[in-house]
């Protein structure tokens, strides 16, 4: 399929401890949220703090979204 090429992350348990599972991030899936949809999440129980991401593995992350044919031009655009 022509949309995952290259748009998978793989990011291993070893990489990240904040994983509990070897675990792939399809960056063709980009969900938006705004900072109050966040807190709200957070307060609910719905979000988690996890430790913070080695920036190797987000900027693998952001090069996947920018690849990607199928995320909305807005969002591309703040990624550039």
């Amino acid at each position: 399929m022509k949309q995952f090429k290259g748009t998978l992350v793989e990011i291993k348990k070893r990489d990240y401890p904040g994983f509990s599972t070897d675990s792939i991030v399809d960056c063709n899936n980009v969900f938006p949220r705004t900072f109050e949809e966040l807190v709200d999440k957070l307060k609910d129980g719905d979000l988690k703090i996890k430790p913070e991401m080695d920036i190797s593995i987000i900027e693998e992350i952001r090069e996947a979204v920018l690849r990607s044919c199928v995320v909305e031009p807005e969002i591309i655009d703040m990624l550039i």
